[in-house]
């Protein structure tokens, strides 16, 4: 079970992006609950629909004019 101390890994300024926040710390909850004896529930959302827009620069160069005309 996580405590609200060690609930969150550690971030990197540099290289954090939150949709890899998100992400890494639903992997570490399902390591850390998979010898459980119980059911257990993860919902993951992500954020990175919405503004303001947050990724890497590989993926936006791959996307760059795609949508201008709609």
């Amino acid at each position: 079970m996580l405590t609200e101390d060690d609930r969150f890994l550690e971030l990197d300024p540099e290289g954090y992006y939150f949709t890899d926040a998100i992400t890494d710390n639903a992997i570490k909850m399902l390591g850390e609950n998979a010898e459980e004896d119980k059911p257990f529930f993860l919902h993951v959302t992500y954020t990175a629909p919405h503004w303001p827009l947050h990724a890497h620069e590989e993926d936006i160069a791959r996307y760059e004019g795609k949508y201008r005309s709609g």
